[in-house]
């Protein structure tokens, strides 16, 4: 969409056919405009994705990190703390996907100046 506004943009608004000057600006206008609420409507859409799954990026890490703070004081705890860290290898190439899954949503909103909270 964001193509179809900048390439109305670059062409001639008036044409002339025969000895008539036919003035499209007015639609041309109205095409771009509305080709930019689209852009606008999918990257809404796409940052409110990409903040979801940020979030629950960050509460799966935060777990995980309470998890790890926990002191071994006994035997089982050592062990849960070791099942812990063993999750989080199991998971690490997943977290790592979807991570940059985030980033390339985020650099998206970024390419067609799509606005988020940089937080």
């Amino acid at each position: 969409y964001k193509g179809l506004a900048d390439s109305l943009s670059e062409d001639k608004t008036e044409k002339d056919i025969g000895f008539v000057r036919i003035d499209s600006s007015a639609i041309v206008s109205t095409i771009r405009n509305q080709a930019m609420e689209w852009v606008a409507g999918s990257g809404d859409i796409l940052r409110q994705l990409a903040y979801k799954d940020l979030m629950k990026i960050k509460s799966e890490i935060e777990e995980f990190r309470e998890q790890l703070l926990q002191p071994p004081d006994s035997l089982d705890s050592l062990k849960f703390i070791l099942s812990v860290i063993s999750q989080i290898l199991s998971v690490s190439m997943d977290m790592e996907l979807r991570m940059q899954d985030v980033r390339e949503r985020y650099r998206t909103l970024t390419l067609y100046n799509c606005a988020y909270d940089q937080q």
